[in-house]
């Protein structure tokens, strides 16, 4: 309840204080999970809940979304947002490797070494928890499936079974 979310929140500012922590209250988010009341009891009742949660007299800001761990959450906790942050993640990274992936002077095995070490890593970080759900995964596979076809040199408007004879099924097998 919002009077022992109080309480905690004195005596952490008070702990803090005491061992000469700060928290970098810029960074922080108070983010409501829905089912869940933030209430404004603990700081009054003319005070609306948005004014009222601080840590070391500084507001905590009420957001909608908040990165945690690299994991993009909102207040149903969908695992939807989750995924749509892991691919603007990985779009962000797909223009740093583009130059690698489309040089055909590097070797092939380079390439993919790079589009695992690096977008591979950047796509999958925490989808463990979409449960392996072949709906909620399928455009990571589309866009992984593209960038591998690229580091062969296999056209990506090709989706399925391309005109070379590569489908999806022999990139999983060749890569993995």
């Amino acid at each position: 309840d919002t009077e022992s979310m109080g309480r905690l929140n004195a005596l952490l500012s008070a702990w803090m204080q005491r061992h000469a922590m700060s928290v970098n209250v810029p960074k922080c988010g108070l983010l409501p999970i829905k089912g869940f009341h933030l209430g404004s009891e603990p700081c009054g009742r003319r005070r609306t809940a948005a004014n009222c949660w601080r840590i070391q007299r500084q507001r905590i800001p009420i957001v909608r979304q908040y990165t945690y761990l690299g994991v993009l959450l909102d207040s149903e906790l969908s695992v939807d947002t989750m995924m749509e942050g892991r691919l603007k993640k990985a779009s962000k990274v797909l223009p740093m490797i583009a130059h690698w992936t489309h040089a055909h002077s590097v070797p092939t095995y380079l390439r993919v070494m790079v589009v695992r070490a690096v977008y591979t890593v950047s796509l999958l970080y925490g989808t463990e928890i979409h449960g392996g759900s072949q709906q909620r995964l399928a455009s990571s596979q589309l866009r992984l499936n593209r960038l591998l076809r690229c580091c062969l040199g296999v056209s990506s408007a090709s989706h399925g079974q391309s005109s070379s004879g590569i489908d999806s099924l022999c990139l999983y097998r060749e890569f993995n």
